[in-house]
């Protein structure tokens, strides 16, 4: 009688091993990019909640909203604490910051998150895998009223 593995059985085993592994790397990788997509989106909400706050307060303390300076705005200074990747803002292409950051990009006005997992990420009209924002300012009744701002997606993007 033999005690032991066979070369044979312990090859078996060693490869149900590597496939499982591999497996299971794969959908770490998903889960991984998914968690990085709602944190995103978890910034967003935060930010549009700053905005709201911004308006509450200058109708709470009895001041006129100035629109126009919310628009102007980089929405990151609304938070309390800005997230620890955002990168600051910048005045060129930011080609070279590290994925996964936050930055505001000042001519253009927009805030602009770089995914760094984007396996499932469609780029943009551009070809560039980034996600821009930007406070726009609503029409209200008239063409000289403006009714409010909102955080927007500047171009609609497909993650997932």
């Amino acid at each position: 009688r033999q005690a032991g593995f066979s070369l044979l059985e312990f090859m078996v085993v060693a490869s149900m091993l590597a496939v499982f592994a591999g497996l299971l790397l794969n959908r770490l990788h998903y889960y991984q990019e998914v968690a990085e997509k709602t944190n995103m989106e978890v910034t967003v909400s935060a930010l549009k909640s700053g905005l709201r706050y911004e308006m509450a307060r200058a109708l709470m303390a009895g001041e006129k909203i100035d629109y126009q300076r919310l628009a102007r705005e980089n929405p990151m200074n609304w938070l309390e604490r800005k997230p620890p990747n955002y990168q600051g803002e910048f005045r060129s292409d930011a080609g070279a910051l590290a994925r996964g950051a936050w930055y505001f990009d000042t001519p253009n006005r927009e805030l602009v998150y770089l995914p760094e997992l984007d396996g499932h990420f469609v780029p943009d009209s551009e070809g560039r895998v980034r996600i821009r924002f930007r406070v726009e300012l609503l029409a209200g009744k008239s063409s000289v009223d403006i009714a409010t701002v909102q955080l927007k997606v500047v171009e609609a993007y497909s993650w997932f």
